[in-house]
């Protein structure tokens, strides 16, 4: 897919039209001195404007990164409702080429608006967003990788993806998270990565109740099951001996029986409830990590700002609410499990009460007999033997369900990691083509030969899990515009081996901070690498950075300036 057109209208009308085209399409400066910087009028800010039209959310459009700080961007995006019109087509070539319509604005909640070819979706829920991109763009449902992750590299205005070849996702992002988007680039995509992360996070919960578990329970004690077992015999057969009324000893029997249900059931109550707390503790921890900030106080705190920070409020409205969100997503579920839980509890509670009830009345019972002084020390010593063994063959039964079930996903985790290695084995073919293609244009822009390679083991040379590489070329450690160059040259050889090996890719590039290259690789990048590529290089730059020669005419596809801004104001 190729960039044709954004568009950027408000309230009062049309406020920019953008026309891109094949090859290089450059956001220039219109400076006319040293005096005129040409920073802070919106090159780097169109390039966000696309990204937010893609699924992005958006921050940086009214916020530098780095320092926090706004310039009245977002009162002005809201109060003009200002609306985005971002155009996509198969082909800047062929007239009619398939095409995608993405519209999107500023405004909140039911003021909203989000349109793929005229149709509504949301950014979350049913109907997704992301999803129908996913399918129109790559053919495939959204799973893992998700469609902004595949899209990452394709737009480098962040820290991440400024700086790293491909590790271009948040630094939180898993090692299971980057194979299956690593698999999705080199061409062996696969849904298995899903259920592999499900598995991964339940083997996580699972050993975490063990913990619980082993933390309840005195395990080393359950050597003596067999011991007590054979203790219980013996005391029963004592009994038998003994010149008893044979109801009576029916009685007893009965006795016997319901003690060892109220042991057992206590059991399995106090691990529900275990169980129970265990999740609710987590719930808490959530809770407590929802702000509860008081808005009203912090407008009386910067009240004496407002007039230098006039949007500081709403700013910290939406930050807090999108947090407060994903925490309360993240509660809803690890709580599913709660209400059954709480049923289970309740039932057993209940059954607990009938037979302390049951119990009761045969105390009351035998308390009316004349029982012979032996018998009563054998019943006493024999009801704590029940007690103990029924108590530690619950615990035993509890403990060894929950080993058990983690060595099943533990198995299972096994047979994806090993389905994924398959995998991993077939990127190795691909790499061949890939490395062939970056090798020429690496050795037009510096002369020397990038190669991309698996990285077998980490740092300590243990064997990685999951798929990494490294890009190596003759420096080891280049510098900001050398590594910049190398970005760019991975760039352009992932379009070119994408069209060879048909995977569904983007056609365009979006670059920011071109001018740390130095001047003569931007040249090689512009006039010779890019032009012999099916694709878009968009970049801003600076005017004062152009390497003389460069025909700015040719490749400006706009030109603002402190006169002229981007938003116009």
């Amino acid at each position: 897919m190729f960039l044709k057109s954004l568009k950027i209208e408000g309230s009062d009308g049309l406020i920019r039209q953008i026309d891109f085209k094949k090859g290089v399409n450059l956001i220039v400066d219109n400076s006319l001195g040293s005096d005129d910087s040409g920073n802070n009028i919106g090159k780097t800010t169109i390039i966000r404007l696309i990204d937010y039209c893609l699924g992005g959310k958006g921050e940086n459009i009214s916020t530098d990164p780095e320092f926090k700080t706004t310039a009245g961007i977002k009162d002005f995006l809201i109060r003009k409702k200002v609306l985005l019109t971002l155009i996509l087509v198969e082909s800047l070539d062929i007239a009619g080429s398939p095409s995608i319509t993405i519209e999107r604005n500023f405004l909140p909640r039911t003021e909203a608006i989000l349109r793929i070819n005229g149709e509504k979706y949301t950014l979350h829920g049913k109907n997704k967003f992301s999803e129908e991109l996913t399918r129109k763009m790559f053919g495939c449902d959204e799973g893992k990788p998700t469609f902004r992750q595949i899209i990452s590299k394709n737009i480098r205005d962040e820290k991440e993806r400024l700086n790293n070849v491909l590790k271009v996702l948040h630094p939180t992002t898993t090692s299971v998270e980057y194979e299956a988007l690593y698999q999705f680039w080199f061409g062996v995509h696969t849904n298995e990565a899903v259920a592999y992360q499900k598995i991964r996070e339940q083997i996580r919960k699972q050993e975490a109740y063990r913990s619980q578990l082993a933390n309840e329970f005195d395990v080393t004690e359950f050597s003596i099951i067999k011991d007590i077992e054979q203790s219980i015999t013996a005391l029963k057969k004592r009994k038998k001996e003994l010149d008893l009324e044979e109801d009576y000893q029916a009685q007893l029997d009965s006795f016997d029986k319901i003690k060892g249900d109220i042991i057992k059931t206590g059991t399995q109550l106090s691990t529900v409830t275990l169980r129970r707390k265990l999740i609710e503790e987590s719930a808490r921890a959530l809770e407590d990590d929802v702000s509860q900030v008081s808005t009203d106080e912090i407008k009386r705190l910067y009240e004496e700002a407002k007039l230098l920070l006039p949007i500081l409020q709403r700013s910290f409205e939406e930050s807090l609410a999108f947090h407060n969100q994903m925490v309360k997503n993240k509660l809803a579920y690890i709580t599913k499990e709660l209400p059954a839980l709480s049923e289970e509890e309740r039932t057993l509670k209940r059954r607990m009460n009938e037979l302390e009830a049951q119990a009761n009345e045969f105390k009351a019972l035998f308390q009316k007999c004349q029982t012979l002084e032996i018998l009563e020390k054998i019943n006493t010593e024999l009801q704590s033997l029940i007690e103990r063994h029924a108590k530690l063959c619950e615990q035993k039964r509890i403990w060894e369900s929950c080993l058990t079930e983690i060595d099943r996903l533990k198995s299972q985790a096994v047979n994806y990691a090993d389905q994924s290695r398959s995998l991993n084995d077939q990127i190795d073919d691909n790499l061949e083509r890939f490395n062939r293609i970056l090798k020429k244009i690496s050795m037009e822009l510096y002369g020397e030969q990038h190669k991309l390679l698996r990285k077998p083991v980490d740092n300590t040379g243990k064997p990685l899990d999951f798929l990494q590489f490294e890009l190596r070329g003759v420096t080891s450690n280049p510098g900001t515009g050398e590594k910049k160059g190398q970005i760019t040259a991975f760039d352009l050889a992932y379009i070119e081996f994408a069209e060879e090996m048909e995977i569904p890719h983007l056609n365009f590039i979006l670059h920011d901070q071109i001018e740390n290259i130095d001047g003569r690789q931007i040249i090689k990048i512009l006039e010779k690498l890019v032009p012999t590529i099916h694709c878009q290089y968009v970049a801003p730059i600076l005017r004062d950075k152009v390497p003389i020669g460069i025909d700015l005419e040719r490749y400006t596809i706009i030109q603002l300036s402190k006169e002229d801004k981007l938003f116009k104001f």
